[in-house]
């Protein structure tokens, strides 16, 4: 239980809101939302188990009516606390911000978000920690949510994904190679996902999608990150060499 003014509204606040989704009334203003999650942004820099508490209720929030979710004011506090949840130390943290991730992953402008965050770059690097079989089975579920969300960012936007990895100077060839050594079936099965889109996309043809996505961003106007799915006829073959350059 809480004892503090500010530490009761925290508590209060989330689940209010969900009574407002389900009902469907505008019970909770926009103002009201981005002053109740303030606390938890707050929670993400703190000690450890504010951090953890922090994750777990973004896991929450992330359930929350879109409307509220895609809020600029909201997104531009919400993007750096994932940031530092998932470059967290501590496994814990990790767990609950790789869920949130997958439930803000739903909206479209959070993939938008995600693959031009340092969040693409933590969860390839999540997927393939197994080295240590102890460790890889507590860190089984953290994994494969993580190879979860690289499937759903990988089969729309394969060519943004490589794009975004290159610029963050990942090696994604060698990790292409070592997901069919990936122990865990689930994150294993997700991984090969990833790889099954991602080796299609050649370093000459990434230019090519790179100056097509432009063009058709141009075109709708909005600035946003379009699929890459209306450039498949753009995908060539090529070996996992080239992936890593």
């Amino acid at each position: 239980s809480t004892t503090t003014s500010s530490s009761t509204r925290k508590a209060v606040c989330i689940p209010n809101l969900s009574k407002c989704s389900a009902a469907g009334a505008g019970l909770v203003t926009e103002e009201a939302f981005i002053q109740g999650v303030q606390p938890i942004f707050s929670m993400a820099k703190s000690n450890l188990e504010s951090r953890v508490q922090s994750a777990k209720m973004l896991c929450d929030v992330a359930q929350k009516d879109a409307r509220f979710l895609e809020l600029d004011s909201f997104r531009s506090c919400v993007m750096p606390a994932l940031e530092g949840l998932m470059g967290d130390e501590s496994d814990d943290v990790r767990q609950y911000a790789v869920m949130a991730v997958s439930a803000f992953a739903e909206l479209a402008c959070y993939k938008e978000d995600f693959m031009r965050s340092s969040i693409l770059a933590a969860l390839f690097a999540l997927v393939e920690k197994c080295c240590d079989l102890q460790l890889a089975y507590e860190t089984a579920q953290m994994r494969r949510t993580a190879a979860g969300v690289l499937a759903l960012l990988s089969r729309t936007h394969p060519f943004s994904v490589r794009r975004e990895l290159q610029l963050q100077h990942c090696n994604l060839g060698a990790w292409l190679q070592r997901v069919d050594c990936l122990h865990d079936q689930r994150t294993r099965e997700a991984a090969m996902v990833v790889k099954s889109f991602l080796v299609q996309v050649s370093a000459t043809d990434l230019d090519a999608a790179s100056s097509a996505s432009s063009a058709a961003s141009a075109a709708v106007g909005d600035g946003s990150l379009q699929t890459d799915e209306y450039d498949l006829n753009l995908i060539g073959e090529c070996d996992l060499g080239s992936l890593g350059h």
